[in-house]
């Protein structure tokens, strides 16, 4: 499979929302497989205005078809197809799945019975019941964004081991207009010297002048970022760029 160059790369991230697939891989000379399977690597979408015809599509063949088939149909995803059903309130067996509007409950306004209270009271949470599951006070585990975390209170109070670990060395407070930052980059370092304060506005400033997210800004595609990073005059090209966007939206 030929490989994808920065060139091409850049076409279809600019051009994918607004063209066909068809047109993109005609203007590229690759196969219209090759273009989506690519965007579907980059993170790209297209912009799709759902109509009242392509919904009625939708309401009248969703419940009966495949997902994938309705998509083929519409020339869309299936994820698309499935995200507008979900907004039509419809799934496959034609409802909404949900009580309708007025529904009443069938034990509405009865009181369970001696008998059956004496059976099923052994299954009910006592007061101060805490789930066998659930983390003591103490536990560190990993966030989602990849900080270390820790356990401070019940039932469910996390904080940022880094942030602990820097006020009780500095003994200082950290403001809300401020935060704590890994020097070399690494959150599972957790050394002193290697955590800094910053302001905030600063911290941003500075992750927007870096390489990294210069080289983001040019292109996603991990492959075609590090082929920038080795490629300097690139980054500042495109700081250029943008300071100069930067000075024309300030004087309009």
């Amino acid at each position: 499979m030929k490989a994808w160059t920065l060139k091409e790369i850049l076409f279809l991230e600019h051009h994918y929302k607004t063209m066909t697939v068809a047109k993109i891989a005609q203007e590229l000379k690759r196969t219209k497989s090759a273009v989506q399977s690519k965007a579907n690597d980059l993170g790209l979408r297209k912009l799709l205005t759902w109509t009242n015809e392509m919904d009625k599509v939708v309401k009248e063949l969703y419940p009966i078809m495949s997902a994938s088939q309705v998509a083929k149909k519409l020339n869309t995803t299936k994820n698309a197809i499935k995200n507008r059903a979900n907004v039509l309130k419809i799934n496959k067996s034609g409802n909404s799945g949900r009580f309708q509007k007025g529904h009443v409950p069938a034990n509405k306004g009865k009181k369970m019975s001696p008998e059956h209270y004496e059976k099923s009271k052994h299954t009910f949470f006592k007061k101060g019941h805490h789930p066998g599951n659930i983390k003591r006070v103490g536990a560190v585990k990993m966030s989602r964004d990849g900080y270390y975390v820790i356990k401070t209170k019940n039932p469910d109070k996390w904080e940022y081991v880094h942030r602990l670990i820097w006020k009780k060395h500095h003994k200082q407070p950290i403001k809300r207009n401020e935060i704590i930052v890994f020097t070399d980059g690494n959150k599972e370092n957790l050394a002193i010297d290697n955590l800094e304060k910053i302001d905030r506005n600063k911290h941003i400033e500075r992750v927007r002048n870096s390489d990294g997210y210069v080289s983001y800004l040019i292109s996603r595609d991990d492959d075609i970022r590090q082929e920038i990073l080795r490629n300097p005059e690139l980054i500042e090209l495109k700081r250029k760029v943008m300071k100069l966007k930067n000075l024309v939206k300030n004087e309009n």
